[in-house]
C-alpha cells in the first residue's frame, strides 16, 4: 500500500509540479493554492465518502483502494514539494541538453530529473510516512484485509492495562519508517546542503 501511494503520488504529483514549474497558463496560481485545499480535510472526512466510491468500483478492503485514498493528500504535498523544486533547476539547462541533440524528454531525464531527486525523495518519505500511519482511514476502508497500523492499534485496545504490547506495537511500526528514512538519508542531505562529489 505505501508503494503503490509512493508510486501514484510521485508519478501524478511530480508532473503536476513540474507543470506548475515550467508553464504558464490561465489561474495556475489559483490552482496551485486549490490544491493545498485537500490537505485541510482529515483522512476521516474522506474516508467515509470513499466507502460507497471504492464499493462501487470493486476496491473496496483492497489494497489499491487504500493507496487511492492516501494518495489524495500525499499528491498535493507532492505537487508544492516538487514544484519548488523544479523552479530551482534553471530552465537553460534543459535548454543546453536540447542545444547538443537531446530531446524534450532525454533533457528532463538526464538533467532535471537527477537533480530533483532529493525533492523527489522528500516526497516519497511523506507519502509513505502518511500512509503508513494512516490508521483511522484505514479502520473505516478495510474489514478482511487491515494494515499493519489497524492490527496494532487492535491489539493495543484489546491489551488493557499490558504497556508491554503497546510498547512492542509502537516499536515496530516505526521501524519501516525509519529504515525507509535510512535508505532515503542521502537524498535529503542533499536538499539540507550535504552535496556529496
Amino acid at each position: 500500500i505505501c508503494a503503490m501511494t509512493i508510486v501514484i503520488s510521485l508519478t501524478i504529483g511530480g508532473m503536476a509540479g513540474y507543470a506548475f514549474a515550467r508553464y504558464i497558463f490561465k489561474g495556475r496560481d489559483l490552482l496551485k493554492f486549490s490544491v493545498l485545499f485537500v490537505r485541510m480535510f482529515p483522512a476521516v472526512a474522506i474516508a467515509l465518502p470513499m466507502v460507497k466510491i471504492l464499493a462501487n468500483m470493486g476496491f473496496y478492503d483492497q489494497p489499491i483502494g487504500l493507496s487511492l485514498v492516501f494518495s489524495v493528500g500525499s499528491i498535493a504535498l507532492t505537487v508544492w514539494i516538487t514544484a519548488s523544486i523544479f523552479m530551482g533547476i534553471p530552465e537553460s539547462l534543459e535548454e543546453a541538453a536540447q542545444v547538443f541533440g537531446a530531446t524534450k524528454l532525454q533533457a528532463f531525464l538526464r538533467v532535471t530529473f537527477p537533480l530533483a531527486l532529493p525533492g523527489l525523495a522528500a516526497a516519497a518519505m511523506y507519502a509513505f510516512l502518511g500512509a503508513w500511519n494512516e490508521t483511522v482511514a484505514s479502520i473505516i476502508l478495510t474489514n478482511f484485509n487491515p494494515t499493519f497500523s489497524v492490527i496494532v492499534y487492535q491489539t493495543v485496545l484489546g491489551a488493557v492495562g499490558q504497556v508491554n504490547l503497546a510498547a512492542a506495537g509502537g516499536l515496530v511500526m516505526a521501524l519501516p519508517a525509519v529504515v525507509f528514512t535510512f535508505f532515503i538519508r542521502r537524498y535529503i542531505n542533499q536538499m539540507w546542503g550535504g552535496v556529496t562529489v
